[in-house]
This record gives C-alpha cells, structure tokens and sequence, in this order.
C-alpha cells in the first residue's frame, strides 16, 4: 500500500496480502490500514524511518527499522 491508503479503490486493497506501514497521522489512512489488520496507533507512534510489516492472512507482523 502507499503513504495515503484511503486514496487506494477498496477493490485494490481487498487484495493485498501483506501490509507495510510507515507513520500515518491522518484519521482515514489509519482507519484503512485497520482495516487490514494493523494496530493504527502503534502505526501513528513510529518514528521516523521504522515500519510495522503484516501479514493480512496469518497475521503475522514483524517490526523493523530503515535508518
């Protein structure tokens, strides 16, 4: 997915299996990443650089860090 998930048609995200997320602070962007399974305000707490990566069919979810 991208930086602004909301902007994504519904059918395209319907179909994604894996989702990374960088820090996301607007309301409807954190809305669609949990959606899909994604701890929105653990996604609006990372800092800079780091990720929250999940799986959207096990849900797995692996944490990590750019630079």
């Amino acid at each position: 997915m991208c930086q602004m998930p909301n902007k994504l048609p519904e059918a395209i995200t319907n179909e994604a299996t894996e989702l990374v997320c960088f820090s996301l602070q607007g309301a409807n962007g954190l809305d669609r990443v949990a959606d899909k399974g994604a701890d929105s305000d653990a996604v609006a707490a990372l800092p800079k650089g780091s990720f929250l990566a999940y799986n959207c069919d096990s849900g797995g979810q692996l944490a990590g860090r750019l630079f």
